[in-house]
C-alpha cells in the first residue's frame, strides 16, 4: 500500500528494484492533456493524478471513476494539485489553496480541518506531504513555511521562522528530517519539527527553480535546476557534485535499491549513479513512431508502483508505467526488427530434443536453448514458403505450407521432396492448404488440409483419402489419447474418432463440447485427453462417462486461449492471449498467474512445446517467449474489482435522489444499502484496480435470488429492473479465476408503503373492523331474520292455536248439540203426552233414560274441560292417591267397552301377567286417561284393540294400548299431544274429538312421574 507525495522524491516501504530491471514502457493515456503533477496509487488500486487543473482518480481499466463522471474531485477543480498522500481512507491533496482532505467513507471533500493554536490553518500552496514516522505528518508549503501534524494528538504546529518557500524533504539515514528551501537552504530538523542545523547549498544561484532531494545511505542528494549537490549526513559536509548532470532541469528523483537513482527531467528518465558520478539515459528519447518511448518526453514526478513499476508522470502525455522485467520469462525475436507481418505458426521439438524447429509466414528457422541463438533455414524451393505445419520423423522433417504444399526436409543430407496437389495426378496430396501433419505412435502419418483429410503411404509414397470422412472440410487439429484413440477435428465444429489403429473414423457426438469448434487438443502424461474451445472452454475425456467433462479455468472471453502444455511436474498451463496463465495441478486445482503480452508479439494459437530443462516455450508474433513454471509467482491478488457506485438510470434528476437516500457515496466502503420499493430499478458501476502490465479487468457478478449462475466476461455495469422487495447480496470479482476476491454489497429493496409492517398493521386492523362489522351486521340480520321467523313461527302457532280452539268449539258445539237434541226430542215427546194425557210410563222410563245419558256424557265433557283447564293451569296436577290394584282397574275399564265394540264388530282384549300389580295412583283420574287411550284406539281401529299391562319394572308400570287401524305419521306423532291438536285431513277425529284428550292424558301421566 503506498501511502506518498509524487510531485518530487518518492518514498516507498517496498524494495526498489536495481535501473536495469525495467524493460518495458506502457503509456496509459491516463490524464493525457491535463497537466499531470503528481500521482499516487492509493490502498484500493485506483490511481490518483493531481495536474493543473484539478485532481483526477482513474481505475485499473483507466476509467475516471469518481466521485463524478468527468472524474475531477469538484472542491479541487480549477487548482493545481501539487501533492497528494493517502491517509487512512482519506486523499489528502495539496492544491493553490492549501491543504484539502477527500472523505473516502462520506465521499465529500473539504479543506484540512485543523488548525495552530494561534488560528493559523494551512492555506497556501502545498509542495509535498510525507510521513515522518511515530505519527507526525510533515506538509511543506510555498508562502507558510512547514507544518507538523500529530495524528495521535491531533495538533497542528507551524514553523516558518526559518524559511517561507519549501521546495522538498527526504528522511535521511539518521531518521532526521532533511529539508531545502527556493533560496537554496538545507535545514535539518528531529521528527517533532524541531529545528537542528542549516547550511546553504554551495554556488547556489536563487532563480527560484524547484529543488528535489533524495536519502541515498547515508547522503543526501539535492537537485537544483541541472546541478546535483550531495550532503554527507555524518560528517556534515555538503559539496556540489556536477553542474549539468543531465543537460536539462531535473524535476523528480526517485532511489534504486542499488543506491542509483532515477532522475525525471525534461528529457526523459535518466539513471544516475551516485558512486561513479555518472547519469545514462533511461528511457529512449521522444519518438512519435515508436511505442517503446514516453508519450511525453518531461517527467515532472516519479513514483513506484504496487507491483514494483515505476510511475513517470508527464505534462501531455499523462501517465507511463516503466515495467520491470518478468523474471520468468524469456522474450525470443526470429528477428531483430519489429516485424509485425511475421507470425509464428508452428513449433517442433528436433529428434535430438536439443532445439526447436520454428515454423512462421517468413520460413523456417532453428531455435537453440543452449546458445539462445535463431538460425534461419533457407529451403530451396520457390522462395521461402510460410510454414503452417512442422513434425519429426527421425532424421526427417515434414513441412506443411499455405498454398505450396506438403515437403519432406532430409536434415542429414539436405535433400527436399514436395508434394502437392495436382488434379491430374492420382493419390497427391488432396490439397496444397496444410493446417498439420500428424504422425501416430503406430507411425501413421495424417495430413489435415483446408480441404479434408489423407494419409501418407510410405510404402507407395502417395497419399490417399479416407473414405469415412467427407471432402471439402477443413481439418485443423489431431491427437491420439492415452487409449489408441484417435481424434481429429474441424473449423465447422465436427469432431471425429477412431477406436484404434486403421480403425475408421467416426464422428463423435457427446453432451458436453455440443456445438463447439475445437482449436486445441493435449495429450499430458496421464494419457488425458485435453481440448479447448474457440469459446475459451476447457474439456477432458472422462473415461466412466465416455464424454468430455468441462473444467471451470477461468480465462478472458475477450481473448483466445493459445496453448497447453505440461510441464515437467505434472502440471497443466494453460495461457490466454490476454495475458492470464492457469496451471492446472494433479487434483486439478487451478492457479493463476499472468504475463505481459507485448504488443510486438501477439500470441500464437496452438504453438507450444516443452524444453528439455522444463521450460515453455509458446509462439508470438515475429518470435515466443519461454518461462519456467517453478519461477511463475502469482500476481492475481492484485488484480481487485469493487462494486464503485449505484444510479438510477430511468430517474430525470437521479442525483437527487441518491443524496435523498444518502447514496451519493463510493459503494465498496459500505456492506448494505437500502433502497426504497420505487427505486427497484438500478444500475451497479464497477471499477478495478490491476497491474500496469495486465489486460483489462472484465467482471463476473452474480445477484443471489435473481442470477442463477455467474455471469462472465461483463463491462464495467450493470442494471437490474424491477426487483420484489426482498434482500438480496450482489457478489463481484475479476473475470480472472474463481480464487479471485469476491466483493459482497446486501441490497434491501423495501417494500411498498402498501406492503410495510405499518401498512400491514392496518390492514389487519381494518380487517378486524370489517370483520367486527360484518359480525355485527350479519348478526343483525341474523337476528332480525330469527326475530321475523320468531314472529311468523309465533303469528303461526297463534292462527294454529286459533284455529285449534276454533275446531275445538266448532267439536265441542256438535259434541253438546247431538245429546242435548237427545234430549229435546224425549222432552218433547213426553210433554206431547202430558199435553195429551195419554203418557204411557215404560215410554217415558225410556225417555227418562235416554236423556239421563246424554246428561250425563254432556256432564262428562263439561267435567273434561274443566279438568283439563284446572290442571293447565295449575303449577301441578293435585293427585288423590290411593293403592290400587290396576289389574282390577284395567278389568273393569275393558269391560266397559267389550258389549258397545262387539255392537259394531270389534274386538277389545286385555293381556295382563300373573301375580298382583299395585301401584299408588289416583284411580279416577287414571281411570280416564286409560278410557281415552282406548277411546281413541276403538274409533280408529278396524278389528281390534290390545290393551297390554306389562310386568313392573324399576318402580314403574307400563300400560299399553294398540290398534290395528291405519296408524299416525311419524311427523305428526311429536304434535298429537299438543293441545287442541287434531291430525289434518283425519275425518275421525274433526267429527269425534275435541283436541283435549290426548293433552289431557299427558298431564295426567306425567304427574304421576311416568311418561
Amino acid at each position: 500500500m503506498l501511502a506518498m507525495s509524487v510531485a518530487g522524491v518518492g518514498h516507498c516501504a517496498l524494495a526498489a528494484p536495481h535501473n536495469n530491471d525495467f524493460g518495458e514502457i506502457i503509456n496509459t493515456g491516463y490524464a493525457q492533456g491535463k497537466n499531470s503533477l503528481c500521482a499516487l496509487r492509493d490502498r484500493y488500486g485506483f490511481l490518483w493524478v493531481g495536474t493543473l487543473t484539478g485532481l483526477y482518480c482513474f481505475d485499473g481499466n483507466g476509467l475516471q471513476v469518481f466521485p463524478h463522471p468527468s472524474g475531477s474531485l469538484r472542491p479541487a477543480e480549477g487548482s493545481n494539485i501539487t501533492a497528494i498522500w493517502e491517509h487512512g481512507e482519506d486523499i489528502w491533496f495539496g492544491s493553490s489553496s492549501g491543504l484539502c482532505v477527500f472523505d473516502r467513507k462520506a465521499n465529500n471533500t473539504g479543506h484540512f480541518p485543523y488548525q495552530t493554536k494561534y488560528g493559523v490553518r494551512i492555506s497556501s500552496p502545498v509542495q509535498k506531504i510525507m510521513d515522518a514516522g511515530d505519527g507526525h505528518i510533515w506538509i511543506l508549503t510555498h508562502g507558510q513555511g512547514l507544518f507538523v501534524f500529530d495524528v495521535k494528538q491531533k495538533v497542528l504546529s507551524q514553523n516558518s521562522r526559518h524559511g517561507a518557500f519549501y521546495s522538498d524533504m527526504a528522511i535521511g539515514s539518521d531518521g532526521r528530517i532533511y529539508t531545502v528551501t527556493l533560496d537554496g537552504d538545507m535545514q535539518i530538523f528531529n521528527i517533532n519539527g524541531g529545528f537542528i542545523s542549516g547550511c546553504r547549498l554551495p554556488g547556489y544561484i536563487a532563480d527560484k527553480s524547484l529543488q528535489r532531494m533524495a536519502a541515498v545511505g547515508r547522503d543526501v542528494i539535492v537537485s537544483s535546476n541541472t546541478a546535483l549537490y550531495r550532503y554527507d549526513t555524518a560528517t556534515h559536509d555538503i559539496f556540489k557534485e556536477t553542474d549539468r548532470i543531465t543537460g536539462t532541469e531535473i524535476n523528480a528523483m526517485l532511489v534504486c535499491v542499488d543506491g542509483s537513482v532515477l532522475l525525471g527531467t525534461d528529457d526523459g528518465v535518466w539513471s544516475y549513479d551516485s558512486t561513479l558520478k555518472r547519469a545514462s539515459r533511461f528511457t529512449p528519447p521522444y519518438n512519435l513512431l515508436l511505442s517503446s518511448c514516453l508519450s511525453d518526453n518531461k517527467v515532472n514526478a516519479l513514483c513506484y508502483d504496487a507491483d514494483g513499476s515505476i510511475i513517470a508522470v508527464t505534462p501531455r502525455g499523462g501517465i507511463s508505467h516503466l515495467l520491470a522485467r518478468q523474471q520468468a520469462f524469456e522474450n525470443v525475436r526470429l528477428t531483430h526488427e519489429e516485424d509485425s507481418r511475421n507470425t509464428v505458426n508452428v513449433v517442433c521439438m528436433s529428434a535430438e530434443a536439443d532445439g526447436v524447429w520454428v515454423g512462421s509466414k517468413s520460413g523456417l528457422s532453428y531455435y537453440n536453448p543452449d546458445t539462445q541463438t535463431v538460425q534461419n533455414r533457407m529451403i530451396q524451393n520457390d522462395g521461402n514458403a510460410e510454414i503452417t505445419a512442422l513434425d519429426v520423423d527421425g532424421d526427417s522433417l515434414w513441412i506443411g505450407t499455405k498454398h505450396q504444399g506438403l515437403m519432406l526436409y532430409d536434415n542429414s543430407t539436405g535433400n527436399l521432396k514436395s508434394y502437392t496437389y495436382d488434379a491430374n495426378t492420382p493419390y497427391a496430396v488432396i490439397s496444397n492448404d496444410i493446417n498439420k501433419v500428424y504422425r501416430t505412435r503406430q507411425g501413421e502419418i495424417f495430413v489435415l488440409t483446408n480441404w479434408g483429410l489423407c494419409k501418407y503411404s510410405p510404402v507407395n509414397d502417395n497419399f490417399t483419402t479416407l473414405a469415412e470422412i467427407d471432402s471439402h472440410m477443413p481439418f485443423i487439429v489431431m491427437q491420439e489419447d492415452g487409449h489408441g484413440r484417435t481424434w481429429t477435428a474441424t473449423a465447422n465444429s465436427d469432431l471425429y474418432m477412431r477406436t484404434g489403429y486403421g480403425k475408421p473414423f467416426r464422428r463423435f457426438t457427446g453432451n458436453a463440447l455440443g456445438n463447439r469448434q475445437v482449436s486445441i487438443m493435449f495429450l499430458d502424461s496421464n494419457g488425458v485427453l485435453w481440448a479447448v474451445t474457440q469459446d475459451n472452454n476447457v474439456f477432458f475425456f472422462d473415461e466412466q462417462t465416455h464424454d468430455f467433462s468441462r473444467l471451470n479455468i477461468y480465462m478472458s472471453k475477450e481473448y483466445p486461449i493459445i496453448f497447453m502444455e505440461e510441464d515437467i511436474d505434472g502440471c497443466l498451463w494453460v495461457g490466454g492471449a490476454s495475458g492470464g496463465l492457469a496451471k492446472v495441478d494433479a487434483d486439478r486445482h487451478i492457479t493463476y498467474y499472468s504475463f505481459r503480452p507485448h504488443g510486438d508479439m501477439i500470441p500464437a494459437t496452438d504453438v507450444s512445446c516443452q524444453l528439455p530443462d522444463g521450460r515453455i516455450l509458446f509462439g508470438s508474433g515475429n518470435g515466443f517467449r519461454i518461462f519456467n513454471p517453478r519461477e511463475m509467482k502469482s500476481d492475481s491478488g492484485l488484480v481487485k474489482a469493487y462494486i464503485h457506485s449505484i444510479r438510477f438510470p430511468y430517474l430525470e434528476d437521479g442525483n437527487a435522489e441518491l443524496e435523498k437516500l444518502g447514496l451519493d457515496i463510493l459503494l465498496y466502503t459500505r456492506d448494505e444499502v437500502r433502497l426504497p420499493y420505487a427505486d427497484n430499478t438500478f444500475t451497479l458501476s464497477f471499477a478495478s484496480a490491476r497491474p500496469g502490465d495486465m489486460p483489462r479487468v472484465l467482471y463476473d457478478y452474480m445477484l443471489e435470488g435473481v442470477d442463477k449462475a455467474w455471469i462472465r466476461g461483463a463491462g464495467h455495469e450493470v442494471t437490474y429492473t424491477d426487483l420484489q422487495p426482498g434482500t438480496y447480496t450482489f457478489l463481484l470479482r475479476p473475470d480472472s479465476g474463481a480464487d479471485m476476491e469476491v466483493r459482497k454489497l446486501t441490497i434491501v429493496i423495501m417494500p411498498p408503503w402498501y406492503r410495510t409492517w405499518l401498512a400491514y398493521t392496518i390492514y389487519g386492523v381494518l380487517a378486524v373492523l370489517l370483520i367486527w362489522g360484518a359480525v355485527v351486521l350479519s348478526r343483525r340480520r341474523i337476528r332480525k331474520h330469527y326475530q321475523h321467523r320468531i314472529n311468523e313461527l309465533r303469528i303461526q302457532k297463534e292462527r294454529e292455536a286459533f284455529e285449534g280452539k276454533m275446531r275445538f268449539f266448532v267439536n265441542l258445539v256438535h259434541e253438546i248439540r247431538t245429546p242435548l237434541t237427545l234430549i229435546s226430542l224425549p222432552l218433547e215427546q213426553m210433554s206431547e203426552s202430558v199435553e195429551k194425557n195419554n203418557g204411557n210410563i215404560e215410554d217415558n222410563r225410556k225417555h227418562i233414560k235416554s236423556m239421563r245419558r246424554n246428561v250425563n256424557y254432556l256432564l262428562g265433557i263439561i267435567n273434561q274441560l274443566l279438568d283439563f283447564r284446572k290442571a293447565e293451569h295449575d303449577k301441578e296436577v293435585r293427585l288423590s292417591r290411593s293403592h290400587r290394584d290396576v289389574k282390577a282397574l284395567l278389568t273393569d275399564i275393558c269391560r266397559r267397552f267389550e258389549h258397545p265394540m262387539s255392537a259394531i264388530g270389534k274386538e277389545i282384549t286385555l293381556t295382563m301377567p300373573e301375580g298382583k300389580v299395585f301401584a299408588d295412583i289416583d284411580p279416577d283420574k287414571t281411570d280416564r286417561v286409560i278410557m281415552n287411550l282406548i277411546g281413541n284406539a276403538e274409533k280408529y281401529s278396524r278389528k281390534k284393540v290390545a290393551v297390554t299391562l306389562h310386568e313392573p319394572a324399576n318402580g314403574q308400570v307400563r300400560i299399553s294400548v294398540a290398534d290395528d287401524g291405519p296408524g299416525i305419521a311419524p311427523q305428526e306423532r311429536q304434535h298429537i299431544f299438543d293441545t287442541y291438536y287434531q291430525i289434518e285431513g283425519d275425518n275421525v277425529s274433526a267429527a269425534l274429538g275435541t283436541g283435549l284428550g290426548l293433552a289431557y292424558a299427558k298431564l295426567i301421566v306425567k304427574a304421576h312421574g311416568g311418561k
